[in-house]
């Protein structure tokens, strides 16, 4: 069974999350973050695990073979911010794309986005 997070479900959600090393950064705050939606799983036994689904803009890119990279830095640098600024504007909170060059991943990089490993699932 799935269901939306409640105010009585905050003492077992700190608990979960205390118990979990590397998510000590996630609150009973951070799980009820405006424009998100945060269900708890359950069985028989009760509570099995909270869930945060946050708006996110999936990125695919493709360049112009013949663009130089000056070209292509400014475009990125430039398009990725308006766009950026219209997608917060739309109510999406993260940005993401996936990448195999090492270039491309740096670049972004300093362009504040932060690697990660990801699990995509096309609905």
């Amino acid at each position: 069974m799935i269901r939306n997070l409640v105010p009585q479900d905050r003492p077992q959600i700190e608990k979960w999350v205390a118990a979990e090393p590397t998510h000590q950064n996630n609150t009973w705050d951070w799980y009820n973050e405006a424009g998100t939606k945060t269900v708890v799983f359950e069985d028989d036994a009760g509570g099995v695990l909270v869930a945060k689904f946050t708006p996110c803009l999936k990125i695919d890119i493709d360049f112009a073979g013949d663009a130089e990279p000056p070209r292509i830095a400014r475009a990125l640098s430039e398009g990725l911010s308006e766009m950026g600024e219209q997608a917060k504007q739309q109510g999406f909170k993260q940005v993401s794309f996936d990448s195999q060059s090492p270039k491309l991943i740096a670049f972004c990089e300093r362009l504040g986005f932060v690697k990660s490993n990801e699990l995509r699932k096309v609905l």
